[in-house]
């Protein structure tokens, strides 16, 4: 067994020894950690916040270019099926949304137009069902819904764990805009 033998210097006290000792209490670093972990929670919460914001904002474009490209296929008359004179529509309802040539949504029996089906991800929904038409050669829009006091058709995704909404409007010439 070593034994050590400290030897104290004449004038050297005990407070004099525990104000050269450097480092920190016990206390100071359970408070710092409790401010390190205070500030990591709401930076966490932040983050959450604002990548489910992106989340709906993603969809809400990928919505907005599906009625584009459905305008556009409108606009140049390409669709013909199903006795339709070439009008392309929009049919959505709480998780999904389908693009479809013609009239009719959802998709007729026994019609043969091309229809697409696109899911939205599980916390993303449309807050009401609806349908929308793009006429040929750019002739508007038509809808068997009402329009609002502006006289646009409104599409509003609805991201359910924060409540956040988007809303897109499509006036009656086919102009649309998000807010």
């Amino acid at each position: 067994m070593k034994s050590y033998m400290c030897q104290v210097k004449k004038g050297f006290t005990r407070t004099n020894f525990t104000k050269n000792l450097s480092g920190f209490t016990l206390i100071e670093v359970l408070i710092a950690a409790v401010i390190i972990l205070v500030f990591s929670g709401i930076s966490l919460a932040g983050y959450w916040q604002f990548n489910e914001s992106k989340k709906l904002d993603e969809e809400t474009k990928k919505f907005v270019e599906t009625l584009m490209i459905a305008k556009q296929k409108a606009i140049s008359g390409e669709a013909r099926t199903c006795g339709d004179n070439g009008s392309f529509g929009l049919y959505w309802k709480s998780n999904f949304y389908i693009i479809q040539e013609g009239v009719g949504l959802p998709p007729i029996d026994g019609c043969t137009g091309n229809y697409y089906r696109i899911y939205l991800p599980n916390n993303i929904r449309f807050d009401s069902e609806k349908e929308l038409y793009f006429n040929p050669f750019g002739y508007g829009v038509t809808s068997a819904y009402l329009t609002d006091p502006f006289g646009r058709y409104t599409a509003v995704l609805v991201n359910t764990e924060t409540g956040k909404k988007r809303r897109v409007y499509i006036n009656k010439s086919g102009l649309i805009t998000i807010k």
